[in-house]
């Protein structure tokens, strides 16, 4: 009985073995069939590697029509003017054009065009090849009734088909899609000087011989790099709203003779001026820049970045250490001078007296040493310190840090009720919030018992 009993429970295992055996191979094969239905169906509009396109033009409904040359390794405009093209948008289009597919054929031998869109076309993109065929012309139509595609045909084949929203958004371009519509061409790595001038506010920044951004107040001073990169990689970015004249041309309405903002940008072999004008109606501002042809306008909050003063760019930060490479600091008062230095990542206090601190207060008295910045910059000249009060400072903080022990020392002096810190290097100083003394002052005491 017992054996009976087990056969059956192999022959029933075994069953069940086979049964997802089969399924498994059954799905399988039901899959391997879909994508080779979906690869027989899959029909590509343009089988060409878009490498291997030379030009095409591309025509709209209303007779508008520009052409793109492959010129070498770049793309040029050079119908109804010669014009530069921008390779990324023409290698976005191209890229659209050869991986299309046709969708739904609608009407294999369709009677009528118009009833498609198709006469005349919404687009019509001609195009020349390298390879076969060397001559292709696509036609897209209206939008199909669901609004999730439009009609198509290639000329010589009388089929009209459907190809998505997303091919139809990608193709239907005009000449300005597809330009270049950068406002600033110079390499803007590569600018040393940017001079910027409004109705009312002007500065000019400017590289030191080491490479770091100064501005120029004068004396120069420090700037805030993380601005100024801010600042280039919105030149580098600006581009253009529309094109109001191909060619340059004196006209009042422009407002180029009074400027909303002029840009001077200084590269060592090259220099470009950006002059912005009047407001449109819509809006934007005309625009025009000394090495490019057009009259052009850009996005009025495009303009707002750049209308900045001098100290808008300064570092307002005192200190540039990182609290993990401080090795040593030193705080002279009119009430003593102490020194800290760091051993074995604990900290002792060497000056007035050798005696163990605790990290903890110092590591505090550090970080908020490092917070203190300034509020604003008052109008000074290099000759004048002492207006400020810093022939007799308060504090005098120095602080030693990095594998090459470099130093930053601050002073901090009070004149009119007003706090004021400069900096060692810096020629002029700058404000500091009396809150910002006050948590000092405390976080200090603590070290200082």
């Amino acid at each position: 009985m017992k054996r009976r009993y087990l056969r059956s429970l192999i022959a029933v295992a075994l069953l069940v073995a086979l049964w997802f055996a089969f399924k498994g191979w059954n799905n399988h094969k039901t899959r391997e069939e879909a994508q080779k239905a979906e690869a027989k169906t899959t029909e590509k509009i343009l089988s060409v590697p878009s490498g291997a396109i030379a030009s095409f033009t591309v025509r709209s409904r209303d007779g508008k029509s520009f052409t793109c040359d492959r010129q070498g390794k770049t793309w040029a405009i050079v119908k109804p003017l010669p014009v530069a093209a921008d390779p990324s948008k023409v290698s976005t289009f191209l890229t659209s054009l050869t991986t299309a597919s046709v969708g739904q054929v609608i009407a294999s031998h369709p009677s009528d065009l118009k009833d498609f869109g198709l006469a005349p076309a919404s687009e019509t993109i001609q195009v020349l090849t390298h390879t076969t065929p060397q001559e292709f012309t696509l036609l897209v139509g209206d939008e199909t009734p669901t609004s999730d595609g439009a009609y198509a045909q290639v000329a010589g084949d009388p089929r009209v088909f459907t190809v998505s929203d997303d091919t139809k958004s990608s193709l239907e371009k005009s000449m300005f899609d597809l330009r270049d519509t950068r406002a600033v061409t110079v390499t803007t790595d590569n600018i040393e000087r940017i001079i910027g001038k409004s109705s009312t506010q002007s500065y000019t920044l400017a590289k030191n011989p080491e490479g770091v951004w100064e501005v120029s107040i004068p004396p120069d001073v420090r700037a805030d790099h993380f601005t100024v990169d801010g600042l280039v990689d919105n030149l580098q970015s600006l581009s253009m709203d529309s094109v109001v004249a191909e060619k340059k041309k004196e006209d009042p309405q422009y407002g180029f003779a009074k400027p909303t903002l002029t840009l001077q940008l200084i590269t060592p072999s090259a220099s470009q001026t950006l002059i912005v004008g009047g407001k449109t109606k819509a809006g934007t501002y005309y625009a025009e820049n000394s090495g490019l042809a057009p009259v052009f306008t850009l996005d009025s909050s495009s303009v707002s970045q750049f209308e900045k003063a001098s100290n808008d760019f300064r570092d307002k930060n005192l200190f540039s250490w990182d609290m993990f490479d401080v090795k040593s600091f030193e705080v002279t008062s009119p009430k003593g001078h102490w020194a800290f230095q760091q051993d074995k990542n604990q900290w002792k206090q060497t000056a007035p007296s050798s005696k163990a601190a605790s990290s903890d207060d110092v590591n505090a008295f550090l970080s908020t040493l490092r917070n203190l910045d300034a509020s604003s910059f008052p109008q000074a000249k290099p000759g004048e310190m002492g207006r400020f009060g810093f022939d007799k400072p308060s504090y005098t903080f120095k602080v030693t840090f990095g594998a090459k022990n470099q130093t930053e020392t601050v002073d901090v002096a009070q004149s009119g009720g007003h706090i004021y810190a400069r900096r060692e290097s810096d020629p002029l100083p700058s404000e500091v919030s009396q809150s910002d003394l006050t948590s000092l002052e405390k976080a200090f005491a603590k070290i200082s018992k």
